[in-house]
């Protein structure tokens, strides 16, 4: 089956357009203020197929460098560098996601495959 070019050309258009002109306004106007990094906890989460990856910094607020080829499933699952003094008191863990109470939360979502979804949901009270 071919598909036209011109219908190519209207869905990428179309993606495009409900991106950048629908979805990220709306979500600005239903957030507009973004909480600051120094009142917050700001963890990295990185998908993989079947776990999650929890990245939080250590005791210094400084996440330890991170190199693909440092990765090794088992023992260094994010490939966190031993020889970066910043990653030496970083925690790791997988699966289980632990943030304060009534303290803003930043979660920098990275993943290993392309087809990684992380949703939690909002409890409020």
């Amino acid at each position: 089956m071919i598909v036209p070019v011109s219908m190519i050309a209207f869905v990428t258009v179309f993606g495009f357009y409900m991106l950048f002109g629908h979805d990220i306004p709306f979500w600005h106007h239903l957030k507009p203020d973004f909480p600051p990094v120094d009142v917050s906890t700001v963890v990295r989460i990185v998908g993989q197929q079947f776990a999650w990856n929890i990245h939080y910094p250590g005791e210094d607020g400084i996440f330890g460098k991170t190199d693909p080829y440092l990765v090794d499933e088992q023992a260094n699952p994010l490939g966190l560098d031993s020889d970066d003094p910043a990653a030496l008191n970083d925690i790791t863990t997988v699966g289980q996601l632990h943030v304060p109470v009534n303290k803003p939360v930043i979660i920098h979502t990275h993943n290993k495959r392309c087809d990684s979804q992380f949703c939690f949901a909002h409890n409020a009270g």
